[in-house]
């Protein structure tokens, strides 16, 4: 919705749906340690850890996902307007100025992290 900036392609959602949470190794290792040791009045990492872990993997793939074929190709109209404003990502979809993909950040109990 551009009222709410929001781009027409759910960028996330397409993430999700090819890097599937149960089938990374790495996120699986973070769980099962936060997981196996929940007895202890001190997990030896926090949940916010955790979602920090978590949230950082999928802003990097998503990030991935910014002007690739997985997404479809744009329109010519969408391509003459980009190109008039001189971006210089004129057929990569998402990618104007590459700002949204750089912008992009979660949200952990409350505090912004913008991965690197």
């Amino acid at each position: 919705s551009l009222k709410n900036n929001i781009p027409a392609r759910p960028i996330l959602d397409i993430t999700i749906a090819l890097y599937p949470v149960d089938r990374n190794k790495d996120i699986n290792k973070v769980l099962n340690r936060y997981l196996s040791n929940l007895s202890n009045k001190i997990p030896p990492i926090s949940a916010s850890q955790v979602f920090e872990y978590i949230g950082e993997d999928y802003v990097e793939k998503a990030r991935g996902l910014f002007g690739s074929s997985y997404l479809d190709a744009l329109q010519p109209s969408t391509i003459e307007s980009k190109t008039r404003m001189g971006a210089p990502y004129t057929t990569s979809p998402l990618l104007e100025w590459g700002t949204l993909r750089a912008g992009m950040s979660m949200k952990v109990n409350g505090v912004v992290i913008t991965p690197k």
